[in-house]
């Protein structure tokens, strides 16, 4: 399936700008960079959360298609609905315990008194307190192998790619926020393990749905395409880790002996 300028925007007629039945832009422009920044200062949450969420439940990628080619006004700003999403979601985690300030760092191997173990705690922290834009990060790496390696030729562009897989990162962190709450009752946390298997089978669905798939190799091909974002992000994350334990040290070293040199402000 090839998408693009050459798909039908509106069923009416096409004199002017702006269908004079449903007033909606005939041919919406193509999605760019600019334009997904400027959805952070859109209007807040125009269309309603609640058709937003059920629509991306029920026919993701289908619902997004139609946001991007036919009205822009269907759904909740992509970068609007993630915040909204993310913030449930980390508030679910609050509730079960697990924020930031409930980081088992002995479970997680580190002391805290070696000067690396303080790096890498401190980039776990860093990466609590940026979700958001770790969630966008996401997106655009996804957003980066779905366009160059996976559907060359399906029409789409970055930017396209990056909104579709905003919309679906939000919603996955929906549903696990949504399962989360309905599990706090019985005080039983969800497993990582379990909120990768949602992501990855609900991303994978995404994917599949924006491009038409039905048939084996097409729902395989999807789920291997955000398989491989999910294996970039954490050969990334490796690396940066890594590159924290081995440099940051003597960076810090370096800061605290430069802090030691300074004069000390009288009391």
């Amino acid at each position: 399936m090839r998408f693009g300028p050459s798909e039908e925007a509106c069923d009416h007629d096409r004199q002017g700008r702006f269908c004079s039945k449903c007033g909606r832009e005939i041919d919406p422009p193509r999605m760019t960079f600019k334009a997904l920044m400027a959805e952070l200062s859109a209007v807040w949450l125009q269309k309603g959360f609640r058709q937003t969420a059920i629509g991306l439940l029920v026919a993701p990628g289908r619902q997004v298609r139609r946001y991007l080619f036919k009205d822009r006004l269907l759904l909740v700003r992509p970068v609007s609905y993630l915040i909204v999403a993310a913030a449930f979601h980390l508030w679910v985690l609050s509730l079960q315990g697990m924020d930031r300030g409930h980081f088992d760092d002995a479970a997680l191997g580190f002391t805290g008194q070696a000067p690396k173990d303080k790096v890498v705690l401190a980039a776990i922290g860093w990466l609590y307190d940026h979700f958001y834009h770790f969630a966008l990060l996401q997106a655009a790496v996804a957003a980066l192998l779905l366009r160059f390696v996976f559907y060359r030729r399906s029409g789409l562009t970055l930017p396209e790619y990056t909104i579709l897989m905003t919309y679906g990162l939000a919603e996955s962190l929906l549903i696990q926020g949504i399962i989360g709450l309905a599990l706090l009752p019985s005080q039983i946390p969800l497993p990582g393990s379990v909120r990768l298997l949602i992501g990855l089978v609900y991303n994978g669905w995404v994917i599949a749905d924006m491009h038409g798939a039905r048939r084996v190799t097409g729902l395989l091909k999807a789920f291997a395409a955000y398989l491989a974002a999910i294996g970039l992000i954490f050969v990334l994350l490796i690396g940066a880790v890594f590159a924290l334990e081995t440099e940051g040290p003597a960076v810090m070293n370096e800061v605290q002996s430069i802090e030691g040199t300074l004069p000390k402000s009288a009391p």
